[in-house]
């Protein structure tokens, strides 16, 4: 599915996702794409399930195999997510064996013919590689820094930092600093309390007003104004959602209601 700058994706707020150029949903068979209101997508491929509101992503960059973006994440341009990975400890990690991606010279072998083999083959190396063939789940509010490489099937926890350039290969631990090659700790943001607290609120929930008029750099602060909102009744962030699902769009309004949506 395309996505142009050109299409508006109304709700009663405003222009839900905003396109700032050509973007290509890449949305694997079965599966389908929940987009909270609202997000601004700068272009290029998107393989996700998931992208939660406030979100920003760049306009170049390439992002695969991914369940999940939280939040109020904001990714830099030309960060790589979810690159194809191959097995190093098989004689040979070119995909074609085993049916990884056979097909687009398949009139130049005959490995198609082996069905059983390949199956087997598959599930051998999908075995060996375990966490390095799932998808990649980001938390909310995290920043990933210009030029940074997240390899697949990692878990980037929320709050996280991920320096510009930086190729991941390791979870990333709530509320954490990492740079260089490989990605390695640099500083936790906050004390272990105040990150356990904040894990606790989970502020991404009830939206941006949550934080309104609170000194941004003051920890304490904010969390003692979080902690009062909350108790006070603060309502959760409601928010419209659009459904991709092969060719077409839904729009799920806040009260869950669903039709399918024109643009």
């Amino acid at each position: 599915m395309i996505l142009d700058s050109n299409m508006k994706f109304e709700t009663k707020n405003g222009n839900g996702i905003v396109i700032r150029k050509r973007t290509l949903v890449d949305i694997p068979r079965n599966h389908s794409l929940l987009i909270e209101a609202p997000v601004r997508i700068g272009g290029d491929i998107i393989q996700v399930e998931h992208i939660g509101a406030f979100s920003i992503l760049p306009t170049s960059g390439l992002f695969r195999c991914i369940d999940y973006i939280g939040r109020f994440t904001i990714i830099a341009p030309n960060v790589q997510i979810g690159n194809p990975q191959h097995c190093p400890e098989a004689i040979s990690p070119n995909p074609i064996f085993g049916n990884f991606d056979a097909q687009w010279c398949e009139g130049f072998h005959t490995l198609l013919d082996s069905e059983e083999w390949n199956l087997e083959q598959k599930k051998n190396i999908v075995k060996r590689m375990g966490k390095r063939m799932g998808n990649t789940y980001i938390g909310n509010d995290v920043w990933i820094g210009y030029g940074a490489i997240v390899m697949r099937g990692l878990k980037i926890g929320n709050g996280a930092i991920i320096g510009a350039g930086a190729v991941v290969t390791r979870d990333v631990e709530p509320y954490t600093i990492v740079g260089g090659v490989p990605a390695k700790v640099i500083k936790k943001r906050f004390s272990f309390e105040d990150i356990k607290k904040l894990e606790e609120l989970k502020w991404w929930e009830y939206g941006p007003d949550i934080l309104k008029g609170v000194d941004l750099l003051d920890i304490d602060c904010c969390i003692e104004t979080i902690q009062k909102r909350i108790d006070s009744g603060i309502d959760k962030y409601l928010c419209d959602k659009f459904l991709f699902d092969k060719d077409k769009c839904y729009l799920i309004d806040k009260l869950g209601d669903k039709k399918e949506y024109s643009f």
